[in-house]
């Protein structure tokens, strides 16, 4: 006898768990429908606490944005003091 899984089954759990659409969905299938066991399931997965590290902020991305404003701040001050005029941008 199969369960049959919802999406609103699959949401739920992705909801408390903040595991991908798929995961849930096979957690689900693999425990018959049961969320707490899923819950358990994806956490012995490790697919739980991979969702958890992927919501802290990419820092990277700050760094970059930072790197390309001084750049931009260091051409337009060797702009104005000439030393590109004989170049071009």
């Amino acid at each position: 006898m199969s369960t049959t899984i919802t999406a609103k089954d699959v949401a739920a759990l992705r909801a408390r768990t903040g595991a991908g659409m798929m995961d849930c969905k096979k957690a689900l299938e693999e425990t018959g429908g049961d969320v707490e066991r899923a819950v358990d399931l994806l956490r012995q997965k490790g697919i739980a606490r991979a969702a958890k590290r992927a919501d802290r902020g990419a820092t990277e991305g700050a760094h970059a944005a930072e790197v390309a404003r001084l750049r931009e701040a260091a051409h337009v001050l060797a702009h104005a003091s000439g030393m590109l005029r004989d170049r071009p941008e």
